[in-house]
């Protein structure tokens, strides 16, 4: 009786300190998951705000990935050459020059000549 009284002392001992350990890693591990879900529900809401008729999820989120791409990559190509951007037009816009090199798409836009 007194063997049996030590070991169960001894498992129930062991088993408080493992869980001890193991709280800590479940609880961290559900605070990550809520600002990962958190996160991936926003760029989710995000992506459904500009989705076209028609369109699948995964379409206009790679849409949107890549139009963020070529901003930013835009963005620090003018910041490199020291450039200010501007499609502003006057009138009829016959003085307009664009600076879109890519479509909706992604695809390289051809060059007016």
């Amino acid at each position: 009786l007194i063997l049996v009284s030590v070991i169960s002392f001894v498992i129930g001992l062991v088993f408080l300190v493992v869980l001890r350990f193991m709280l800590s890693c479940c609880v961290w591990a559900a605070v990550l998951a809520t600002v990962l879900l958190f996160l991936f529900g926003g760029w989710l809401t995000f992506a459904a705000s500009g989705q076209c008729e028609g369109a699948g999820l995964l379409e206009t989120g790679a849409d949107h990935a890549r139009s963020i791409f070529l901003a930013g990559k835009k963005a620090a190509e003018d910041a490199v050459r020291d450039e200010t951007v501007s499609e502003a037009c006057t009138g009829d816009c016959a003085d307009y020059r664009g600076v879109q090199q890519h479509s909706k798409s992604g695809m390289t836009c051809l060059y007016w000549s």
